[in-house]
């Protein structure tokens, strides 16, 4: 753990360096900076090789691989929405297309409200009454399915395609 506590001394060095913008300084902790990310790349290594075999490192690899391989294909295979639906309460209250750009005040439930804002094809909530403000942190979305959603004022912002595109996971009966 000795050479963490150095890489982090370094770190604060360099940060130090390009905040007084000193070139020369900048380049030499740089370099001190990779050789002790070098040196813990060594330490790390030793450390796998001790506590794992060749086929667990193998299939933590592969179970890496395909999970990465899983991932893209999510994010490439989500369509764009179309519609921008707000709920309060569980009730649609209105829907906006995400072509139009547009600055809706929601009323929220007891008396809070929500600011939301379309632009460039993507919404997000600009402001909120609710104390945490999460809900205004969840940044923009634009794909069908993504939502925002704000506890405290009960309201959900949820992204739809068109209705006639809209596929069902099941049918029964």
């Amino acid at each position: 753990m000795i050479i963490q506590d150095v890489s982090e001394e370094l770190r604060r060095n360099f940060i130090i360096q390009i905040q007084k913008k000193k070139s020369r300084e900048i380049l030499k902790a740089a370099w001190r900076l990779a050789l002790t990310a070098l040196l813990q790349y060594r330490y790390t290594i030793s450390m796998i090789k001790r506590y794992f075999t060749k086929n667990d490192i193998l299939l933590i690899i592969g179970m890496l691989l395909a999970s990465g391989l899983l991932m893209l294909v999510l994010l490439v295979s989500q369509k764009k929405g179309s519609i921008v639906v707000i709920n309060v309460d569980g009730k649609d209250v209105k829907s906006f297309s995400l072509d139009e750009d547009t600055r809706f005040v929601i009323d929220g439930y007891h008396g809070g409200s929500n600011v939301l804002v379309i632009e460039n094809g993507e919404a997000f909530l600009e402001s909120a009454s609710c104390p945490d403000k999460l809900c205004v942190n969840m940044g923009k979305i634009s794909k069908v399915g993504q939502s925002i959603i704000c506890l405290p004022n009960k309201v959900v912002i949820e992204i739809r395609g068109d209705s006639s595109e809209e596929e069902y996971d099941a049918v029964v009966g």
